[in-house]
């Protein structure tokens, strides 16, 4: 188990650098020099563990809350996957939810860099997120959104 959390924690902290398109080595010039390329590289590959105060200090680095860096680790050894949303059926909701979601959709195709396809792949934490900015509760908010999940396929975009 362990080794699977090193690995899932190194595929986030990469997902995380290339989320902000910086190399290995724009990471070591930031950090002024306190994350080598090659620790960076070894933490990525899962050679080596990162210990709880590096991690936090790289997150920082990525702009990227601990929290959520490690819930998605969590979800990804759990193995359950992201909420799949069909984006054509979010336009048919009512409600807060409705907007918040589309805007939402919006900006995570943007920051992706990928077009808004037929179904977008959420993370739990988004999900939170989002029920915080409805005012609902998580449970309230996924009945809410039900009529927009999508059945899980090839036409997703990931995560």
């Amino acid at each position: 188990m362990l080794d699977r959390v090193t690995v899932e924690v190194g595929s986030a902290l990469r997902r995380a650098r290339k989320a902000r398109n910086l190399s290995l080595r724009d990471v070591t010039r930031i950090s002024s020099g306190s994350f080598p390329t090659s620790s960076l590289a070894r933490y990525e590959r899962a050679n080596r563990p990162i210990s709880i105060e590096r991690l936090f200090s790289l997150t920082r680095l990525y702009r990227v809350s601990p929290v959520r860096l490690l819930a998605e680790v969590q979800r990804r050894i759990e193995g359950r996957p992201a909420a799949l949303i069909d984006v054509e059926k979010v336009r048919g909701l009512r409600g807060a939810e409705a907007g918040i979601l589309e805007g939402f959709i919006r900006n995570v195709s943007i920051l992706r860099g990928d077009p808004v396809g037929e179904t977008i792949a959420l993370r739990e934490g988004d999900l939170e997120v989002l029920a915080t900015a409805t005012g609902r509760r998580m449970s309230e908010f996924l009945r809410a959104i039900t009529p927009a999940l999508a059945e899980r396929g090839p036409s997703s975009t990931g995560a």
